[in-house]
């Protein structure tokens, strides 16, 4: 169905990240099983990934230290990349935006002007940034409080979640209903120095 979608704007620019920060960044191995990542600053300053398959796991490697996912931190700035429209299917994109987005009149016309000349529209002059936004970030966080996930206090909504999602699921079975398996007492181990009779 046609929704309206929120603002749209053209990209201009846009950093080459993966190549500034291929040499730096250690191979990672079968990340594409675990379903949660999690990233913390470590006591050295480095960041840290830890990770889990399922919301009730543990997290994974065990221990106070995470995987380092950088040899050492990226030096200088990013190239911006250079635009391309080698793989823009202009016909399916013509096809296609009418089929997912509600168009205004104004906008339409915005992109029969823009799908005209392809070449023209993508491969735009590449503007030079006026400054690195990680410098903006890392200066604001500099005047944030740090705060530590383990003792923040989490919403009672995210809570509610998380015990729905840790419950223990009804047995699944077939025919008649089991009996229920009778409950096992745990028995006390023996401390040092009693003695045990048969």
């Amino acid at each position: 169905s046609n929704k309206r979608v929120g603002e749209l704007n053209l990209l201009t620019e846009m950093f080459d990240i993966k190549e500034w920060m291929t040499s730096v960044m250690e191979r990672v191995h079968n990340h594409s099983n675990p379903h949660i990542f999690r990233f913390l600053r470590g006591s050295d300053g480095r960041s840290q990934m830890t990770y889990k398959h399922w919301n009730h796991d543990q997290w994974e490697p065990k221990g106070t230290t995470g995987l380092h996912l950088l040899k050492e931190l990226p030096k200088g700035v990013p190239k911006l990349l250079q635009p391309s429209s080698a793989k823009v299917d202009v016909d399916r994109l013509k096809k296609d935006i009418p089929k997912y987005i509600s168009l205004t009149s104004p906008e339409r016309e915005w992109w029969q002007e823009f799908l005209n000349d392809t070449e023209k529209s993508i491969l735009t002059e590449v503007r030079v940034p006026t400054s690195w936004p990680f410098d903006r970030v890392l200066a604001i966080s500099k005047r944030c409080p740090r705060v530590n996930p383990e003792v923040e206090n989490v919403p009672e909504q995210l809570k509610e979640m998380h015990s729905a999602e840790t419950r223990k699921i009804p047995e699944v079975y077939a025919g008649r209903r089991p009996k229920p398996k009778p409950q096992q007492q745990d028995q006390p181990e023996p401390q040092h120095g009693d003695q045990q009779t048969d």
